[in-house]
């Protein structure tokens, strides 16, 4: 039996040490080689888009098949506007973008016929996906704003963007060569229309679902429609707390729709913007709708707030005569008319003697009183809307004896 010495030993170890190392170092790269090669696998699988109906598999294109529809097409190039609020705000313009309509794909695979206005198209990179109505993809106009549609991510107000200035886009399936995947692009419908993240990169299925989409449900306002709220009163709209869904309201009577303002931020239901009630007296229409990708448009709520003065009340004087007490008060903003309450006490038995119906008339003369009695006045101003007598505060209480 050989023996060695301790160099020996020494230098039998480090060499299996240093084996070991190299065996170590060619696995992990033969590893990354095939993890690398798997990739590319999966990636070029990912190119072909799988066309569905109702869950069934009715068609599937490889990347040369989408490329030959798109040259069909002419190789139109494109540009897309887009921007969104979550999770931070971002706006980015889509440039130079190739590739086939989705109106001319689903043709292709025979299923464009199958959809209807009602139903859904869901485009899906296998987790993550965006789903419109057929009446939101195919039949509602879409652009591209040269501004790049950009709303004010606080208060949703819509920028001076003209229409004129905008070009007219459809919803292509942009062939990036291998960067994003295929990608859904999409225009916006108005220049506060949050449409990025409709857009799908790494494109895998498109599944048409012929079964009506589910409707968008009317918020609750608060206060509750027919208050009477006071001037400048911030109206608080509860939505039904699902993500994308967008609260869109008027205060001049018109339709809501896109375009008009949005009250909550993009993603959630928050109420970082509130409809404000106009700073005017006067009965007030805030018309609500409920628009969400995937989804039928809710009801238009037509909410009426009356907003009187309510906050405001007038500055006594009171005048003795000869058996009479003669009543002046100052002016309210907003009243078409004043309330001349009296009673022989200080604090009860008010009862209303007089009801002014002119906003300017600010005298009262109160006749045919007992000589040498105390008499106590209040008033207080309202406002007639839709029938009904909205009104303002009391006066304080003034008093005096006739003569």
């Amino acid at each position: 039996m050989k023996t060695y010495s301790d160099t020996d030993r020494i230098r039998i170890k480090a060499t299996m040490k240093a084996t070991i190392h190299m065996a170590m170092v060619v696995a992990v790269f033969l590893a990354a080689f095939f993890w690398i090669g798997s990739i590319q696998i999966v990636y070029a699988e990912g190119t072909d888009l799988t066309i569905k109906k109702d869950g069934e598999v009715v068609k599937e294109f490889t990347l040369e098949e989408l490329e030959q529809i798109a040259a069909e097409e002419g190789n139109k190039i494109c540009t897309y506007s887009a921007w969104n609020t979550f999770p931070t705000f971002d706006k980015k313009t889509y440039a130079s973008v190739t590739g086939p309509t989705v109106d001319a794909v689903l043709k292709k695979a025979g299923v464009r016929d199958a959809v209807t206005d009602t139903g859904t198209v869901t485009f899906s990179d296998g987790s993550y996906g965006a789903s419109f109505t057929g009446n939101q993809l195919f039949n509602e106009k879409r652009y591209c704003f040269p501004n790049g549609g950009l709303a004010d991510p606080k208060t949703g107000a819509v920028p001076d963007e003209s229409y004129a200035d905008a070009s007219e886009v459809e919803a292509v399936i942009y062939l990036t060569g291998g960067k994003d995947g295929n990608v859904l692009c999409v225009g916006q419908a108005a220049p506060n229309d949050e449409n990025k993240p409709a857009f799908t990169k790494y494109l895998a299925t498109i599944e048409i679902k012929t079964t009506p989409a589910s409707r968008c449900a009317v918020p609750e306002s608060v206060p509750a429609d027919r208050s009477i709220c006071k001037k400048g009163e911030e109206i608080v709209l509860n939505g039904t707390g699902r993500s994308m869904e967008y609260i869109y309201y008027t205060l001049d009577g018109s339709e809501p729709d896109y375009g008009s303002t949005i009250y909550n931020s993009g993603m959630n239901q928050g109420t970082e913007t509130r409809p404000v009630l106009p700073n005017k007296y006067g009965v007030y229409h805030l018309k609500v709708k409920v628009k969400a990708y995937g989804k039928l448009d809710s009801e238009v709520a037509d909410f009426r707030y009356y907003v009187g003065p309510s906050t405001e009340k007038p500055t006594l004087k009171l005048t003795a005569g000869k058996r009479k007490v003669t009543v002046r008060w100052s002016r309210v903003s907003g009243a078409t008319g004043y309330v001349i309450y009296r009673s022989t006490k200080k604090s009860s038995g008010f009862k209303a003697v007089k009801t002014i119906k002119k906003g300017g008339t600010l005298k009262y003369v109160n006749k045919k009183l007992k000589k040498g009695k105390r008499y106590y006045y209040k008033v207080r101003a309202y406002r007639t809307m839709e029938g009904r007598k909205v009104y303002g505060r009391y006066s304080a209480v003034k008093s005096t004896r006739a003569k």
